[in-house]
């Protein structure tokens, strides 16, 4: 009698983990190496790659969130960027200006600004951030939902407010990253890069085209084009001073299967 109920307790313990993990009883492999402050997780099931990517650090949890991450994956070690799942698809600005200095890149001064910044950041992931990524195979590309999708990958963001930990979730079928079927993924590396915001060439003003003679500029009028164009200017220097002020992710690891 001691010996079957022995046996139950022990069933019912394996049910309640693979409840609370429903891949525990499919892992083939797990990969956790750590850089900078950072924690990347590889768990490997029959089908899917897992990976996680944590951290605690505040600047990098900025520069995760306001940049974005892109993910490459390499199955012959070389580390080139052929396949990549990027997210999201462009830089995102949080919220007004004044939400951005709740949200400090460089530590914080007081208890209560902490605080604040991670109510902000708790109820960014909740209810602003887009759902739309894009799937990089070489030649093909294709933008998809980050839950709902034909391609069965997802991706997804939580944060532990208490804390302070944000976490990076991304779910990748093994058959978008090679389509192989005979694919070992013995040599499988995989890197992690915050996004960049594309430069794009500022464009020609028309109207003072429109207003010069002889190539010089129409002294007349009240000159709102250019007080225009003085803070656009500012606008696109803001930008580039905020993401040079960022920390950035450049990083490179072999999974270990």
């Amino acid at each position: 009698m001691k010996k079957t109920v022995k046996l139950l307790v022990i069933l019912c313990t394996v049910y309640s983990v693979s409840a609370k993990n429903p891949i525990a009883t499919g892992v083939l492999d797990t990969t956790v190496v750590s850089n900078e402050n950072i924690v990347y997780k590889v768990v490997e099931d029959k089908e899917n790659f897992h990976i996680s990517i944590s951290t605690k650090d505040n600047d990098i949890i900025m520069s995760m969130l306001r940049m974005g991450v892109t993910v490459f994956f390499d199955v012959k070690g070389k580390k080139k960027e052929d396949v990549y799942i990027k997210y999201p698809l462009k830089p995102i600005r949080l919220g007004s200006k004044r939400d951005e200095e709740d949200v400090p890149s460089k530590g914080f001064k007081t208890l209560e600004e902490e605080k604040r910044s991670k109510q902000y950041i708790a109820k960014l992931i909740e209810k602003d951030l887009p759902q739309e990524a894009e799937y990089h195979h070489f030649d093909s590309q294709e933008e998809f939902h980050i839950l709902l999708n034909s391609l069965n990958a997802s991706i997804s963001y939580t944060y532990n407010e208490e804390n302070g930990l944000l976490e990076y979730r991304l779910k990748i079928p093994k058959n978008r990253i090679s389509s192989s079927s005979k694919e070992d993924f013995s040599k499988l590396v995989i890197g992690v890069k915050t996004n960049k915001k594309e430069q794009t060439r500022p464009k020609a003003d028309n109207r003072s085209k429109s207003n010069t003679r002889g190539g010089r500029p129409s002294s007349g009028g009240r000159g709102d084009g250019g007080g225009r164009g003085k803070r656009s200017n500012g606008a696109n220097l803001d930008n580039q001073n905020m993401q040079d002020a960022l920390k950035t992710i450049d990083f490179w690891f072999t999974v270990s299967l």
